[in-house]
């Protein structure tokens, strides 16, 4: 996949990114990343350490049950589009997306 920049992974059943998925998708950079309308409770921060290229990721309509803690993820630094919208989260701590300096646009609504 030495070439992939988007993928597409929306309208599934997928409950879980396993840790390692990054890595086997991820070497070049994966910018675009759409895994809306799927089953997922939590986004591990693993699965996002070799995405530094990653600018857009739509994980809406899924079952996120808490705001991802970015402020972990050190190589999200390009992501600008963040779309969380109809999840279950219930709060957002304001330190989980002080590393986000490119994020322009951010929906978390229905949530």
């Amino acid at each position: 996949m030495a070439k992939l920049q988007t993928l597409y992974m929306h309208d599934n059943i997928l409950t879980i990114f396993e840790p390692d998925f990054s890595s086997s998708v991820a070497t070049p950079p994966l910018v675009d990343l759409l895994i809306h309308n799927n089953k997922l409770k939590q986004l591990n921060q693993e699965v996002f350490n070799d995405m530094t290229f990653l600018r857009y990721l739509n994980a809406g309509d899924n079952r996120l049950e808490s705001f991802p803690d970015f402020s972990l993820m050190t190589h999200t630094n390009n992501l600008g589009y963040l779309d969380l919208r109809n999840n279950a989260i219930s709060s957002m701590p304001e330190e989980s997306i002080e590393n986000l300096n490119s994020l322009v646009s951010l929906y978390i609504s229905g949530n």
